[in-house]
Formats: structure tokens, C-alpha cells, sequence
């Protein structure tokens, strides 16, 4: 299959497209994946909220903040990790 593309690349376009390509890219690890859902602007504004709560010595408002964006983290990971897992199962076309 994959010299039939190179094939029809080269026919179509008149270059020539490498074997790196053709084959599939290696997935984002689970830590990572985990670690993108703390990517967002106001995730990065709850945690300063909450270190800044800490500094002023009211823990248990800190700790609440930082256990919100510890389950945001977790429900995003797993709501995006159900597709992926989903789409391994489909038969190549």
C-alpha cells in the first residue's frame, strides 16, 4: 500500500514523498496528555488564585481551588481519552 501511494505521489505531483510519512505518528504519552488539560488561561488564573490564598494563610479556601482544578484536570483527561480509545478500534480504510 505504501509504494502504491509513493507511486501515485510521484505521478500526481512529480516528487518524490518519504517513507517517514507513510508511517503513523506515535501517540502523546498519558502523562502528557494529562498534563495539557492544565493548559488554559483560566486554569493558570485559579492556581495563582489559590497560591495566592495560601500566602495569606487561609488554607482551606487554597486547598478547595487547587482540588477544582485537579478534578477539571481529571474529568478532561478522561472525557478526551474515551474518543482516542474508541478510534484505535476502527478498521483501517
Amino acid at each position: 500500500m505504501a509504494s502504491e501511494v509513493l507511486t501515485s505521489s510521484r505521478s500526481s505531483t512529480g516528487s518524490s514523498v518519504s517513507a517517514e510519512c507513510l508511517t503513523p505518528r506515535r501517540g502523546k504519552s498519558s502523562l502528557a496528555r494529562f498534563l495539557l488539560q492544565f493548559k488554559n488561561p483560566l486554569i493558570y488564573i485559579l492556581l495563582a488564585a489559590a497560591a495566592i490564598t495560601a500566602v495569606l494563610k487561609d488554607m482551606t479556601d487554597a486547598i478547595i481551588i487547587f482540588l477544582v482544578v485537579l478534578i477539571n484536570a481529571v474529568i478532561g483527561y478522561f472525557r478526551k481519552r474515551a474518543p482516542r480509545r474508541q478510534w484505535k478500534h476502527w478498521p483501517n480504510a
